[in-house]
């Protein structure tokens, strides 16, 4: 089994940023340009791009979902239920709640053998403005978070989320998403990974909003 080297580290790098897709962001750039798409299947497209000064590549992927609004914002706030549209993501829990805008989120990462498991804390904030939410995340070091774990612990990681009212009935969803590691990665999962992981994210976060919004529906009718 070939292990990345130091001087393989962007294209490890970036598989990894994938495989946790929904943990990672940046302080990214007010530019569109560079992105590559590298799948762009069923409305869902995901793209990748250099990052100056960084050895790390950026994710992008983008969907638009059927569903209003206000409930594809409220899945993507109700943190806890990350584990059901993010195949690796094994817990999330709210450890620290400041106001409704702004949380401090646990998240434990179950990674294939033999990688081991990742987790960290995040802060999480949204700004919700005329259709349009922007929720950010900085990874942080929190002592309440689980003691004794086996995980690596990650501590560089970032998110951007992009939630956009399209029209009643439907929204857009775009992820944008810059880590570190914190550690190696086997080769074989980087290239399974890189773009399946987000890619299916994304299809599972858009088959539970549709879900959602067709309950909510019923619900108002009864």
């Amino acid at each position: 089994m070939r292990w990345f080297k130091k001087m393989d580290y962007k294209h490890y790098a970036l598989g990894w940023v994938a495989v946790l897709f929904s943990l990672a962001g940046a302080a990214f750039a007010d530019t569109d340009e560079g992105w590559q798409i590298r799948k762009d299947e069923q409305g869902i497209t995901v793209y990748a791009r250099e990052v100056a000064d960084s050895p790390i590549d950026e994710i992008r992927a983008s969907a638009s979902i059927q569903a209003p609004y206000p409930v594809v914002l409220a899945l993507l706030l109700d943190h806890t239920a990350r584990p059901q549209w993010n195949a690796l993501c094994q817990e999330a829990r709210v450890l620290q709640s400041g106001t409704p805008d702004e949380q401090r989120v646990y998240f434990y990462y179950k990674m294939p053998w033999p990688v081991t498991d990742r987790d960290l804390v995040m802060a999480l904030s949204v700004n919700d403005a005329d259709g349009v939410a922007i929720m950010r995340g900085t990874a942080i070091a929190d002592d309440s978070a689980p003691a004794g774990s086996k995980a690596v612990r990650v501590l560089k990681a970032r998110e951007e989320w992009r939630i956009e009212r399209l029209d009643e009935n439907s929204t857009r969803v775009t992820m944008t998403a810059l880590m570190d590691p914190a550690g190696p990665i086997p080769a074989w999962l980087i290239n399974a990974m890189s773009v399946s992981q987000p890619y299916e994210a994304m299809e599972q976060l858009r088959l539970l909003a549709s879900q959602r919004a067709v309950a909510a529906t019923a619900q108002i009718k009864k």
